[in-house]
């Protein structure tokens, strides 16, 4: 069985998981200053299915916790879009969100826009 770990943010207690890069199960997949991020985000008390634009979000700790909104996540990884995709999937928010959407971070500003 993988472990999990449960992160407590300000919008709730998400589980994540960082399995590529933790054979061991000892590492978490979030950091202070994720979570400093998040308490920004909550202070600017953000409106239902307001939209929200992540960037460098390697497991998806941000994601996760912000599923609730309507998220772009934008990144250059396709391993960082897959830990963020299974923790997504962990998750009831995740799951039942309004949407996220992945964004290359190699196209151009325009792709960015139409997200």
């Amino acid at each position: 069985m993988e472990p999990q770990y449960s992160c407590p943010t300000p919008f709730g207690t998400v589980q994540l998981h960082r399995a590529h890069l933790d054979r061991t199960g000892t590492l978490q997949a979030w950091d202070g200053a994720d979570l400093l991020l998040l308490d920004h985000v909550k202070e600017l008390d953000p409106s239902p299915g307001s939209r929200v634009l992540v960037i460098g979000d390697t497991f998806g700790a941000l994601t996760t916790a912000l599923a609730s909104f309507s998220v772009v996540v934008l990144t250059d990884s396709a391993v960082s879009e897959r830990a963020i995709a299974s923790n997504l999937g962990r998750n009831p928010q995740g799951a039942e969100g309004p949407s996220v959407v992945f964004v290359d971070a190699s196209l151009d500003r325009d792709a960015l826009v139409e997200a």
